[in-house]
Parts: C-alpha cells; structure tokens; sequence
C-alpha cells in the first residue's frame, strides 16, 4: 500500500498542520489515531464511533477484555473476542493472555449480532513516531528525533522481528531491512512493554523510510 506522504517535506507539513499531534491517522496497516488527535478531543464525554474504541484495559476474560476511557461515555466498555481477533502486543499475533491490566489500548471494532462490541483487532502500548536513524546493530535500530521536532519525541530502540515489515525504495519487507541506513529519515509503528509513551525500547511492527522531493532517500 502505497504512503500517504511519500516525502519528507510533505510529511513535516502534514505534522505541523495536525497541530502538534503525537500519532497520525495515516491510512496504512496498523496506523491508529492518536491519543490527542482533534477528532477524538472532540468526542469528550461522548460514545466512540462504532469502528473504534480506545481506553485502559481493567479487566481481561478468555472472551473479552474491558477497557476505561473517562472522556468517554459510557466510560467502561466491555469488547468482545473472537478466534479471528488480530492481537498486536510486542509483536503482530500475539495471545491474548498477553494483554496485561493497564495496558494502553486501541481497537477496532464492530457491532455483533447481540448488539455488542466485538474487537477485530487490538494494540496494546502502540506509539507512532518518526526521526532519524542514529545506529544500526543487528536487528536494533536506534532512532533519534528529528531535530525539526524535538518537542515530540525520545530516542528510541527499535526491535526488528521476524514479522516486521521494512518499507523502502524497493518495496515492502518482511524480517528485513535491506536498503535501510544510517541517516535516513523514517516513520513507525512500533509496540511497547507498558503503556509509557517516553519508553526507549520498542518492537517494530511497520517502518517507512522517507524519501526527498528528487526521489531519493532523505
């Protein structure tokens, strides 16, 4: 699929116009809206809209699991799970015994056939981010911020697995990061341990590499 900002100019001009958000509501696999994004802001004390839900996970059965959002109404939210449920926490299929109380979540969700929420996918301590690539060491790749935007971002370590996926001039990878170097721009979804969001160490679900008006690598 292709970027929505394929540029590293059009993608700092998307950032500034979204006002400071911290995540982007890009329209690519496992983009998320953002825990400040305007839209949700707006939404204070009001339902989620039917295919989206976010909040604190509080409780977690073997069928659901139960998430609070005190900007939301209701507040506490009970969304159901099915075999075909996609799980991301640390990395893409994980079990959902993995979900730990407290953990951050967002969810994609649909009304079942009774009238209840059920989840087609879950993240759990997702943070989206960009900056630049500082060091590569095996499957580490060390991300500082864009000095552009500090006021944003943490370096961070990002873990590659064997089911991240590397996008670059070539194309779409799967456990691999061939044409990635140091200096480049790059944007990513990535997944981390707790709900923290200034946490360094990070496993990668999707990262972008940004490249220049010429066609080139930033």
């Amino acid at each position: 699929m292709p970027l929505v900002y394929p540029t590293r100019r059009a993608f700092l001009k998307a950032i500034v116009l979204s006002a400071g958000a911290t995540m982007l509501p890009l329209s690519f696999p496992g983009s998320i809206l953002a825990d400040n994004d305007p839209d949700l802001q707006n939404q204070l004390h009001r339902p989620f809209p039917p295919h989206y839900a976010r909040g604190t996970l509080i409780d977690r059965s073997t069928h659901s699991i139960t998430i609070e959002e005190p900007n939301a109404t209701p507040s506490i939210l009970t969304l159901m799970i099915e075999p075909t449920t996609k799980i991301y926490r640390k990395h893409p299929n994980a079990p959902l015994a993995s979900l730990q109380l407290g953990d951050r979540i967002d969810a994609g969700t649909l009304t079942g056939h009774n009238g209840q929420r059920v989840a087609t996918w879950i993240q759990a301590n997702t943070i989206i981010d960009w900056g630049v690539v500082k060091a590569m060491k095996e499957s580490t790749i060390t991300v500082e911020p864009d000095p552009e935007q500090t006021y944003m971002h943490v370096e961070r370590d990002l873990e590659f697995l064997p089911g991240s996926f590397f996008h670059g001039l070539g194309g779409e990878q799967l456990g691999g990061f061939d044409g990635l170097t140091v200096g480049d721009y790059v944007y990513y979804t990535a997944f981390a341990d707790t709900p923290d969001m200034s946490i360094r160490k990070m496993w990668v679900y999707r990262i972008f590499k940004m490249i220049d008006e010429d066609g080139t690598s930033s």
